[in-house]
């Protein structure tokens, strides 16, 4: 009987330093080292009480209760602790942290919006050229303002005037002022191009609304307001139009 029960000591003990690695190991990963350290003195005096027979009963007792308090402690400090995950070079990193393979796999906003506004404005410069084909005759250059196109993006731009080399027209990014300035225009007179401005607002449910006009002189201009574009089945397309001018 004496034997017996100096084995199933030695097993309590045997358990309780396996308890004392565990909380080493939840000290390392959850960091907390203060109340695991003391934890681990209070196991370490208690195997040696285990050792005798009349503490048998308790130490069993004591045994699972210590590590429920164990998995309890590590349960609450990893609730308010960033999840960490050890990187192959070493380095922790948190597990709520995308990865390189996650960044790579999420789309970018210019991924995700299918709406393209260059599409829509070549649209509209195509009417405008359409209707201005009785006043550009003789005409070499096609100047565009796009100051006040609040939806062009730089990137935009680039592809805007790239499209608009199919008029076989010198493209010129330009005011009206600044085709006064350097001498476009001349009284009032483009004589060798025609102008393009378009004011719109921000895009909005894939749709603009804007004002355009097109002219070569102050008496050769056509204009359309309140024109609304619309981006349905794959393409941009008129929606509605206001009032239109011919000068």
């Amino acid at each position: 009987m004496t034997k017996y029960n100096r084995v199933t000591n030695k097993q309590i003990v045997k358990h309780l330093r396996k308890i004392i690695k565990f909380i080493d190991s939840i000290m390392e990963n959850l960091e907390i080292r203060k109340e695991g350290t003391q934890m681990k003195y209070s196991i370490n005096a208690f195997s040696n009480i285990c050792t005798a027979r009349q503490h048998k009963n308790k130490c069993i007792l004591i045994s699972l209760f210590l590590v429920c308090t164990v998995i309890v402690t590590s349960c609450l400090s990893g609730c308010n602790m960033t999840d960490r995950v050890t990187t192959d070079s070493g380095d922790l990193i948190s597990s709520n942290t995308p990865t390189e393979n996650e960044i790579d796999s999420q789309p970018s906003d210019s991924m995700t919006t299918a709406v393209d506004p260059v599409d829509g404005y070549l649209l509209v410069m195509d009417i405008l050229m359409e209707k201005a084909s009785n006043i550009d005759d003789g005409i070499e250059y096609l100047a565009v303002d796009t100051t006040q196109m609040v939806n062009l993006t730089a990137e935009g731009k680039i592809r805007l005037f790239k499209e608009l080399e199919r008029y076989k027209l010198t493209v010129l990014d330009k005011t009206q002022d600044e085709l006064e300035d350097e001498g476009y225009i001349v009284d009032t007179f483009f004589e060798k191009g025609l102008w393009i401005h378009i004011e719109d607002n921000p895009i909005h449910s894939d749709s603009i609304t804007m004002e355009a006009e097109i002219l070569r002189s102050g008496l050769a201009a056509h204009g359309i307001t309140d024109l609304e574009i619309i981006f349905k089945d794959g393409q941009w397309q008129v929606k509605s139009t206001g009032p239109t001018f011919v000068a």
